[in-house]
């Protein structure tokens, strides 16, 4: 979904469709000023975190604001990020917390927005 502004609503779900300990998708690339929902879907309970080691420039501070890190207990719970305007592009990794072992993570790619003609 795209708003007046240009900037676009995204849907995670963690847990797929088919019961697997995964974020759907896994992979998602966002323009600074997006937002991320995060819906728990299957096998909860799910969160959202974001490490600095995980971040460009190793942010903590960016990395903490990017977290959703209460846990969603029930299919169907959401929590949100924003994408910080002034965020740096680049590769960005998560996770959710009570599945880390079991591989529930994923990747977001923070790319410039371009202007279309």
């Amino acid at each position: 979904m795209t708003s007046e502004t240009g900037t676009r609503t995204h849907t995670v779900k963690i847990g797929t469709d088919k019961g697997l300990l995964a974020f759907q998708p896994k992979k998602l690339t966002v323009a600074p000023g997006d937002t991320i929902e995060w819906v728990a879907n299957k096998l909860p309970p799910h969160n959202v975190v974001f490490l600095a080691r995980g971040v460009p420039n190793g942010d903590e501070a960016l990395a903490s604001s990017l977290s959703c890190t209460k846990m969603m207990l029930n299919p169907g719970q959401a929590q949100t990020t924003q994408i910080p305007a002034d965020a740096p592009t680049g590769q960005y990794h998560f996770y959710c917390e009570a599945h880390r072992g079991a591989g529930e993570a994923g990747t977001l790619t923070i790319e410039a927005q371009t202007e279309e003609a």
